[in-house]
């Protein structure tokens, strides 16, 4: 997508380059083969410090996030403690199939009630289908077809997030 960037790089040495460059989402997802410099899931452990995590706040454009990927493992309630402490609020939704958790950290001063995050995330996900459907130009779109037992337009309860202890 044009409104897309995916850059693999050297997260430490990516963000010390991206001088006067903001961003509305930052992906962390960094596993390396487990070795002295990673934890044992293969987190690097210089990306996983208050002060990359300060450096990440400051490249976030207003009411822009961080995502963090975190693989299970015996530190997982210690990784999720760092983040709280680095970021003024902690968003943590559990991987039902994986084990693992994605962590949003923001910089806002006010916590996102849970129904207003399932709300946002619904707006932002009408956005992407109707941006779908525009760049489909003349292209058919085949219409949904409800799961037997749902009324049609019905939509799955959201699981909501943990709160970050």
């Amino acid at each position: 997508s044009e409104n897309v960037n995916i850059i693999t790089a050297d997260g430490l040495k990516f963000i010390a380059k991206a001088k006067d460059q903001t961003y509305d989402v930052v992906y962390m997802d960094a596993f390396l083969k487990p070795s002295p410099a990673t934890d044992g899931t293969g987190a690097p452990l210089a990306l996983r410090t208050q002060q990359f995590y300060k450096q990440l706040q400051q490249k976030l454009k207003p009411g822009g996030v961080v995502a963090f990927n975190l693989n299970p493992h015996a530190e997982l309630d210690a990784d999720i403690r760092e983040l709280t402490e680095a970021f003024p609020q902690l968003y943590v939704f559990s991987l039902s199939q994986f084990n693992g958790v994605v962590a949003i950290g923001a910089t806002d001063k006010e916590r996102v009630k849970p129904v207003d995050l399932v709300r946002r995330g619904r707006e932002l996900n009408g956005r992407a289908r109707r941006a779908r459907r525009r760049r489909a130009g003349a292209r058919q779109l085949i219409p949904r077809v409800p799961r037997p037992g749902r009324r049609p337009g019905a939509r799955p309860t959201p699981r909501l997030p943990r709160e970050a202890t």
